[in-house]
This record gives structure tokens, sequence and C-alpha cells, in this order.
């Protein structure tokens, strides 16, 4: 069974893992982040309540962060949909997304799609192998009754979200009220953030490697009985759980379009062995 997990989430920076050729090519350049100039003094609300305190208005060094709202402890344990449709509209813009254009960049949507499609080709043929097996099966000249079928589930978890701004004018004269355009550095409170979903891409992509190299992929053997017969162990009904991760992949579209979709692909089952301790082998 293969489970795979899309995340979206804004992410810069480039894996320094040995295995990825690509590992002095940040993954996304925070030089440039994408941003949408608003004409309007006050924007909407985005839905979250982490808040951190805002520098003056002409301070415009990296330490500083002005007026920032970002995803805490409340939206991350809020319930998710199971619906995708959904979801996009909700982690895209909001309640109906009437406000995307506050809330992601435009290359989100078609991101976000293109490792979809990129997942429903990996369990497209996972179903083919199950097809495969079970026809094996069927033609076998023992009776059996052979028979799988495949059912997609969604869920969708609550988008980690954060905003700031980039640019405002604001008041350098108090005597004359003479206001200038203030364009604020990239603040380094908001990189981990940015950064969180190139952490997850890469550590998950050295765990694919890894794990490929170790062949390891069993998470423990329980058996429902063991007796012993003249000082051999004999187990029934061993059901040993496996995990295995494919490897992962980036949709970071061009440039600094603000927008990186990473699709971690992931494979759950289980190797059960009818009688263990004699040497039968299991089946998966």
């Amino acid at each position: 069974m293969r489970l795979t997990a899309t995340l979206a989430l804004l992410a810069a920076g480039g894996c320094t893992t040995l295995e990825e050729s690509e590992s002095t090519q940040e993954i996304v350049s925070a030089a440039a982040p994408y941003r949408y100039d608003s004409p309007y003094s006050i924007v909407p609300d985005l839905g979250v309540s982490g808040t951190a305190t805002s520098a003056s208005p002409t301070a415009t060094d990296a330490a500083s962060i002005h007026e920032p709202t970002f995803s805490n402890g409340v939206q991350s344990k809020a319930a998710g949909v199971t619906d995708a449709a959904s979801w996009h509209t909700l982690a895209a813009g909001g309640p109906g997304g009437s406000w995307a254009q506050f809330e992601s960049a435009p290359a989100f949507t078609s991101e976000l799609a293109t490792a979809e499609a990129d997942a429903n080709a990996n369990i497209s043929a996972d179903d083919s192998q199950l097809a495969s097996i079970e026809s094996f099966l069927s033609a076998l000249p023992i009776s059996l009754h052979v028979s799988h079928t495949t059912s997609p589930y969604f869920f969708g978890w609550p988008a980690v979200q954060a905003r700031w701004l980039r640019a405002a004018y604001a008041v350098i004269n108090t005597s004359t009220g003479l206001m200038a355009n203030q364009s604020y550095a990239d603040p380094t409170f908001g990189a981990e953030i940015r950064d969180r979903g190139a952490r997850l891409f890469c550590a998950a992509r050295a765990a694919a490697f890894n794990q490929a190299a170790t062949h390891q992929a069993s998470m423990g053997r329980q058996a429902a009985l063991t007796v012993s017969i003249f000082g051999q162990d004999i187990q029934l009904g061993v059901v040993e759980p496996t995990f295995r991760f494919d490897v992962p992949q980036k949709h970071i579209g061009a440039g600094a379009d603000g927008a990186q979709t990473f699709e971690v692909p992931f494979q759950v089952g289980a190797q059960v062995t009818p009688i263990g301790g004699l040497g039968l082998p299991g089946f998966p």
C-alpha cells in the first residue's frame, strides 16, 4: 500500500546531503520572494493567530519584521478536510477563496496540481502491480480466492501560513510629516517557516537513500503465539509491519514564483509468516 504525502509549503535553502548533486543550489531563492503589492493600506486578515512585535516603520534591517502574522498551535490542531477541492480552496485563499492574492502566490495551485499528478501516477503503478499479482495467483493450479480493491483517500491538514510587510510608506520627519517608501529586508524571523518545506523534503530524501543502502524496512515483529519445541522457538501468526520511502520529488517552478510543493511517497505494508522458526517464507 502506498500513501503519498504532498506538501505545499514555502521553502528556501538547499539539501546538504551527499546524495543530491544539486546540494549547493538553493531550492528557492529568498533574495527575491514573490510579493503582492496591494494598493490598500489594510489587507484582509490571514485567519491565523500567531503574532510578533512589529518594529519601527523606518527599521529596514533583517532583524526587524513588520506586521507579522503566522500560523501557530491554534491553527495546526484544527480539524482537516477529506475533500481535495475544498482543501485547495482553503489553502490557496481562505474560506471561499476570496482573498487568494493576499494568501498565496499565483503559481501555488498549478504546482500543487503537478505534484498531485505525479502522486496519482505512482498510485496507478501500484494498482497495476496488484492486478498483475492477482492474475498470477489466479493462474496457479491450486484453488485460491484472490481479489483486490483500491480506494483513494485524501486528507488535508490546515495550511501553515505566514505574512509580513515587504515595503510601506512611513513618516521619516515628524515635524513636516514627510513620508518615504521603506523597503524592508527579508526578516530572519520568518526564515524558519519558509525553510520548513525544504527541510522536510531534504530529510525525507536522505532517509530514502539511507533506507535503500541499508535495506531496512521492518518496524518490528509480533507473533500471536510462541511455543518451544525441543528448544526451538516456533512462532505462529507472525506479522511484521514494513515502511519504505520512495524518493521524494520537488516541484518548485521557475525562479522566485513564491510557490513550492514537495511529494514524499512512501509504502506501508506487512510481511505475514504463518509459522516462523521453521525456515518457511512469509508473504507480503
